[in-house]
């Protein structure tokens, strides 16, 4: 992945979002660009708009006013279909419930993704270093109820990574994990980063992980009231 092309793997220009006509903005004027190969964090407390923001960026919701841009191109007036096509290919997810699917065994949960996008689901399995690279080589014939709290969100992550997408999209990931967990899942994304060039937008709550960042992003009633470079 190049880390210097002319484009962030997404910008938001002045985006505001309201649900529902009379009601107050969720997002309010939010600009943002997310170059190549960083990592990203987004804090405040709840009710600021941290998933909202997320929704915007990953391509899983429209703003109400403003524009989004994906690899410099302008998606906001793509049709439904067209702005699922590119979200599934150039955009990955993490939330804080894993959402595996049960009946599935952690290989097939990972490659769900690549089924989704090319309709197949043997594709090389991306090679063993994902896998390898997220300590997964043991448990890919498991099912998640056989797995930890950790072990599920490994799983998730590799699931959220199997596309080689351009972004990485993470809704408090760490926020059903003990300490121990959450800082080594936030290592193992760190890692995807540098490994990988993937760029990744992550909200949380726990401070203690955004050191591992390139910026931190703060939100407050809908707005960012601050941004900057990790020290």
């Amino acid at each position: 992945m190049d880390n210097h092309a002319p484009h962030p793997v997404v910008q938001l220009e002045k985006v505001s979002k309201r649900y529902h006509p009379g009601a107050p903005d969720v997002l309010r004027e939010v600009s943002l660009s997310l170059p190549h190969g960083t990592l990203n964090f987004i804090c405040g407390p709840s009710g600021v708009g941290k998933s909202t923001l997320l929704h915007i960026a990953g391509l899983m919701d429209r703003p109400t006013r403003g524009s989004v841009s994906f690899l410099g191109k302008p998606v906001i007036h793509e049709s439904p279909d067209a702005t699922c096509r590119l979200r599934i290919a150039g955009v990955g997810f993490m939330f804080q419930f894993h959402y595996l699917l049960e009946s599935l065994t952690v290989r097939e949960n990972i490659l769900l993704p690549r089924w989704m996008k090319d309709g197949v689901v043997d594709c090389g399995f991306r090679g063993d270093t994902l896998v390898a690279s997220l300590g997964l080589q043991a448990l890919l014939d498991r099912y998640p109820y056989e797995l930890s709290g950790g072990e599920q969100q490994r799983t998730a992550l590799a699931r959220a990574l199997i596309n080689k997408p351009r972004l990485l999209i993470a809704d408090e990931p760490t926020g059903n994990l003990d300490h121990s967990n959450a800082l080594a899942l936030m290592d193992l994304v760190r890692q995807s980063v540098q490994e990988y060039g993937v760029t990744a937008l992550v909200a949380t709550h726990n401070r203690e992980l955004i050191s591992a960042g390139d910026t931190v992003i703060e939100l407050q009633d809908g707005a960012i009231r601050d941004a900057h470079v990790v020290a």
